[in-house]
């Protein structure tokens, strides 16, 4: 039915993607991202059907486990390439890695298999350090965001 439609929209939307766990495949599912969004639409494209959000709060998972928050103004989800791509007045804010990192930008890609947060356009993060000491901010035109090896780069 999907390659019979132009386009689907519709408000309230919620999106949850889970995916098997390699070493317990006959287990439960592993969350990578749940997401509520205002707004939402179905669109049809080659590769397949693509789901838009806009107006989102979303929450992210590293391993099956709660890793993050995100807010942004529309958020698309590549199951294919195992990535996230939000736009507009961007904001994750880590709960591990270390807590409390607050990751702002126009744009952001999330690499799933990667590890990785590639942020674009007025990119800015805080970092809280573990021993409870003032934060660091930095500014750049592209933040890359380890989270496997918490490490951040600033292009």
């Amino acid at each position: 039915m999907l390659d019979q439609i132009g386009k689907i929209d519709g408000s309230g939307w919620y999106l949850p993607w889970y995916v098997r766990d390699p070493k317990n495949p006959e287990g439960p599912p592993v969350p990578v991202l749940l997401a509520d969004a205002q707004t939402g639409e179905i669109l049809k494209r080659v590769g397949g059907p693509e789901v838009v959000l806009h107006g989102v709060n979303a929450k992210l998972f590293q391993k099956g486990v709660h890793a993050a928050n995100v807010v942004a103004a529309t958020v698309r989800a590549d199951q294919q390439a195992d990535k996230v791509y939000a736009t507009g007045g961007c904001r994750v804010t880590s709960l591990v890695n270390p807590k409390d990192t607050v990751l702002t930008s126009d744009r952001m890609t999330w690499d799933i298999a990667a590890s990785r947060i590639v942020a674009q356009g007025h990119a800015h993060v805080e970092r809280r350090p573990k021993d409870a000491g003032l934060p660091f901010t930095q500014d750049g035109g592209t933040i890359v965001y380890d989270l496997e090896h918490n490490t951040v780069t600033v292009e």
